[in-house]
């Protein structure tokens, strides 16, 4: 640092003193810079060095930046005092580290070193004079710490957790063909189980499939016995007209018997008028007969079986389409 270059002799003392190119008040700096045209990176390391009392060794710094860095711009023109160059360095962007640890941890991630030891191997290359034992070089420099008894202990128990997986394999496959002949069994169970309620829900399905048979006999079978019923209640009718009628003419043949006579045409003309209405009625009720039936397209019946049989379609029609009941009562009627 203080840079003696040669030793002068005393002549009172009688010993030799070194000659310094420079004195206490002086400082030293070491730059390095590294460009990667690779990658376009620059990275630059520095060392500062100044004396704080004569006699002492002399104190440190490190600086570290990512461009380039020269001693005459960046390290020069701060004053008497190192604080000046640290403000100039810091603020230019340069990061400064009292120690070296963590200058080398910072710097070592710029280079892409990921064990200190290499730099270690690096420093005692740089400084190799003589090798006593080269095993023992390696295995002190080269050679990282390394733990054996964990490793032999998890080998030891990774090979007893395979051994018990392997016993347990084994178990496993003999319960396997242990139970093979249960399992099928228990399948052939589960389809005789199925087959079983299968049969037994189409056996309690046929139940009401012939309920739905029965039903549809038993409709037919009530409108059979409508249309019968219908026929009946017309002949009925026809008969009690005919009763009526025939009750008349025996109240005629009693009161001309009564009067011998005398009364005959006033009665003859009250016979008239009881036609005259009872004409009119049925011609009225004829003519809402042709009107229901033109209404369903059909022409009106001219004997007694095709009005029965009209009436029967006409009834079926209803039930089928929902036809209003007064049609079918008026036709009755």
């Amino acid at each position: 640092m203080l840079g003696y270059y040669k030793s002068e002799r005393q002549e009172t003392l009688g010993s030799a003193k070194p000659v310094a190119l420079r004195d206490f008040n002086s400082y030293s700096v070491i730059l390095g810079v590294f460009d990667n045209a690779g990658y376009n990176k620059t990275v630059a390391l520095a060392q500062v060095f100044w004396m704080k009392e004569a006699n002492a060794q002399p104190a440190r710094f490190f600086a570290a930046c990512e461009r380039e860095l020269s001693i005459a711009q960046d390290f020069s023109g701060f004053g008497s005092e190192m604080v000046g160059l640290r403000k100039q360095l810091r603020s230019s962007g340069v990061e400064l580290f009292d120690t070296f640890p963590p200058c080398g941890s910072w710097f070592r991630r710029r280079f892409g070193i990921d064990n200190e030891q290499a730099l270690e191997l690096f420093h005692q290359t740089v400084s190799l004079k003589s090798v006593g034992n080269l095993t023992d070089f390696v295995r002190s420099h080269m050679l990282q710490p390394f733990d054996v008894a964990p490793r032999i202990s998890a080998l030891v128990g990774h090979y007893e957790d395979l051994n018990r997986a392997h016993e347990a394999v084994l178990m496993a496959k003999c319960q396997i063909e242990i139970l093979a002949p249960l399992v099928a069994d228990c399948e052939r169970h589960w389809e005789l189980a199925q087959t079983a309620d299968n049969l037994r829900a189409g056996r309690d399905a046929l139940r009401p499939w012939f309920a739905t048979l029965k039903l549809d006999l038993l409709e037919k079978r009530l409108n059979s016995l409508n249309e019968e019923l219908i026929r009946h209640r017309v002949a009925i009718e026809r008969l009690e007209e005919q009763r009526r009628a025939q009750q008349g003419q025996e109240r005629e043949l009693r009161r001309n018997i009564a009067e011998n006579g005398g009364d005959r045409i006033e009665s003859i003309t009250e016979e008239i008028l009881k036609k005259q209405d009872e004409l009119e009625r049925r011609q009225q009720k004829a003519s809402r007969y042709e009107d229901l039936v033109r209404s369903l397209g059909q022409h009106p019946a001219a004997t007694e079986e095709e009005f029965l049989r009209q009436g029967s379609e006409t009834a079926n029609w209803r039930e089928t389409n929902e036809c209003p009941s007064g049609i079918i009562t008026v036709w009755k009627t």
